[in-house]
């Protein structure tokens, strides 16, 4: 049981109320007494553990534990109102935290008499808050990348019915551009239903012994003709006549090499894009010659709607969504992911399939 002042105050009959001390002890909660001189009666394991105490520097007093001041003035609240106090504090140390803090007056008996003393808890709701800021995000980025076709749909489309119609050399590019910002807006939507269905745990794989070469010649035949258009080439490296098998979800692997390979040749102008297997690492790796990513921005890639360069990913139609997905596809797999890249002499994706 923890070593706090409490039981010393506490007559040898109260054994009733130490089983509810235990109990509180082992609740999520941190919870914490103490009187108006600050002076600590009791706090619970979870208190111990978000403010870093051990029984080294075991504490007497608040202020030797917690150096808050916006708590210390909920704690004044407290004890000049007499009334319950709830709000929100951030703690930077030992860590940050979010507490949902709640204090309530307390007379207690201790048998020798009444004493004024508060009873607080902290319910730690910083993974909640990250949550709650992550949907906020989320929804002014889907927002944002929503609302840039749409205007650009509807701002040509009211300029042919202004009359553009007749001018056939404007009227074929407006159309063009409706095409295009339309199939971008498809593409959003179809990446957004795939993350809704990870996120709700709907992703399910269907895995078996598939043909890898067989794979990779579906992803070069899907994306070859927008290579050619950027006169780049894109290959594929396995050993001649060897027919490699692996246990995935074939689907799964083709669009997660979809997604890579897009990539590869939306951000590269000379050379190109190779799907290649290293049998001895167990590694599926997509290798493009193009513009590379600065190092500081590789550990975020895979972040929903990050984008190293965003005017340029919005430009080639890119929707932020796609290394995501791909991250996830990995994950499920139970595989391993590393992305290493040089500014101006490219990228490489390796998949280690062995995890």
């Amino acid at each position: 049981m923890t070593n706090n002042k409490f039981f010393e105050l506490l007559p040898q009959n109260f054994q009733g109320f130490k089983i509810l001390l235990e109990l509180l002890d082992n609740i999520r909660e941190a919870i914490l007494l103490i009187d108006k001189d600050y002076q600590i009666l009791f706090f619970n394991k979870q208190f111990k553990k978000f403010f870093g105490i051990n029984e080294k520097n075991f504490p007497k007093f608040l202020y030797e534990v917690i150096k808050h001041r916006r708590l210390y003035e909920i704690i004044e609240k407290v004890f000049s109102t007499d009334e319950e106090v709830r709000e929100e504090v951030e703690v930077e140390h030992p860590e940050k935290r979010i507490f949902l803090v709640t204090g309530k007056p307390v007379n207690l008996d201790l048998g020798s008499g009444y004493k004024d003393t508060a009873l607080f808890s902290f319910y730690n709701i910083t993974r909640l808050k990250r949550l709650e800021q992550m949907k906020t995000d989320f929804v002014a980025a889907v927002s944002h990348e929503i609302k840039t076709p749409i205007t650009a749909i509807k701002g040509f489309a009211e300029t042919l019915l202004e009359g553009a119609l007749e001018d056939k050399e404007n009227a074929r590019r407006f159309l063009q551009i409706i095409k295009k910002h339309s199939e971008r807006l498809n593409s959003l939507v179809e990446d957004l239903l795939i993350l809704s269905a990870i996120e709700l745990g709907e992703l399910k794989l269907n895995r078996s012994w598939i043909s890898l070469g067989e794979v990779f010649d579906t992803v070069i035949t899907t994306l070859e003709e927008k290579a050619r258009k950027k006169g780049l080439y894109l290959k594929k490296e396995l050993k001649d006549g060897e027919r490699i098998e692996i246990y995935a979800d074939r689907d799964k692997l083709i669009q997660i090499l979809i997604n890579l390979v897009d990539n590869g040749i939306k951000f590269t102008e000379k050379g190109g894009v190779t799907l290649k297997y290293e049998d001895k690492k167990a590694c599926i790796s997509v290798i493009d010659t193009g513009i590379g990513i600065p190092e500081e921005h590789i550990p975020r890639l895979g972040e929903r709607f990050y984008r190293v360069d965003k005017a340029r990913s919005r430009e080639l139609g890119g929707t932020g969504l796609g290394l995501a997905i791909v991250k996830h596809f990995v994950k499920a797999h139970g595989w391993k992911m590393v992305i290493e890249s040089r500014v101006g002499k490219g990228t490489s994706v390796h998949l280690f399939i062995g995890g």
